[in-house]
């Protein structure tokens, strides 16, 4: 699909149907502007969007907000230089990356005439995705919270939190949206929320099955309840959120041997831990990773020193 096919989702709002390098984006149009979601895969698919959604609704680009930093969906962001950017404060990469940002954390709300726009930042799909509702017409902009006609929808971020994903399903549920834009895929009815709620239970069921019977993440059985699937996707997916599962129910004590013991003992005990478990336990404090074992582990330890001292 082209750039030029803008599908109509509702009087106010539009989208594009992604195609790799690309993401899905959007548009909402309220009294005097333009709100973009998500910018396209790279600079020339930014540009195309951009003009093509201000011929679109015969107004201006106000502000384009990112959904989360997959480079999908943020690397034509430069095609917005004089917009203002709306992106998590958790996201994580370099925020210098990002001109004419606003960082949210929490909820953030857009208001023109008659007209409000509400995000959300969830985590989820990753640690800064946020969903954007529209309540007029009640249209929720997704992100990559959902993937429609795809499967799995793609949990190996390693700032992913499965546990997250449910509350945000379950957050646009409680909204009773009419029509819900993915991060790919086609458009799906508000009614079809349901459908990804269950299909996330099943991954986390078999997930949860497979560690209580010492299985390996390559071991967890999904087709008997799925048909055709991404078998890279899969291949990333599944050991992240058996590497979750592990990991999350043990955090609390991990953090309690760790604020018991020296630093040189932590480094021993931190060192023997999965690299995946590190990246859980790195999430779950909020704590921006990258680089081999040792620079994790380095993270891990200076975040506990900092915030206990």
């Amino acid at each position: 699909m082209e750039i030029t096919d803008f599908v109509k989702i509702s009087e106010h709002t539009s989208m594009v149907i992604g195609e790799r390098p690309h993401g899905n984006v959007g548009g909402i149009a309220l009294e005097n502007f333009t709100i973009a979601i998500d910018s396209r895969g790279n600079l020339s698919g930014g540009r195309i969007f951009r003009k093509k959604l201000e011929e679109y609704y015969n107004l201006p680009i106000k502000y384009v907000i990112l959904t989360h930093y997959h480079h999908d969906h943020i690397n034509g962001r430069q095609a917005f230089k004089d917009v203002d950017i709306i992106v998590s404060d958790y996201t994580p990469t370099n925020k210098g990356r990002f001109q004419n940002a606003l960082f949210i954390k929490d909820e953030h709300l857009i208001q023109d005439g008659d007209y409000e726009v509400k995000i959300f930042h969830t985590g989820g799909h990753t640690v800064g995705s946020m969903f954007v509702h529209f309540p007029a017409e009640k249209i929720i902009f997704a992100g990559d919270l959902i993937f429609e006609n795809f499967f799995p929808p793609f949990g190996g971020d390693p700032t992913c939190n499965p546990e997250l994903w449910f509350h945000a399903l379950e957050k646009i549920k409680t909204l009773n949206p009419i029509r819900i834009v993915p991060g790919h895929g086609p458009f799906l009815t508000g009614d079809k929320i349901t459908n990804h709620i269950s299909n996330l239970q099943k991954i986390r069921g078999s997930t949860k099955k497979a560690i209580k019977e010492n299985l390996k993440p390559s071991e967890i059985e999904i087709s008997d309840y799925y048909g055709e699937y991404h078998q890279r996707w899969m291949s990333r997916t599944l050991p992240h959120w058996f590497s979750f599962y592990s990991t999350i129910d043990k955090i609390p004590g991990i953090l309690e041997e760790i604020r018991s013991n020296t630093q040189d003992q932590n480094r021993v005990f931190l060192i023997k831990m999965t690299i995946n478990e590190l990246k859980v336990l790195a999430n779950h404090l909020r704590i921006k990773i990258s680089g081999n074992k040792n620079k994790i582990v380095d993270k891990i330890l200076d975040h506990i020193v900092k915030h206990d001292s």
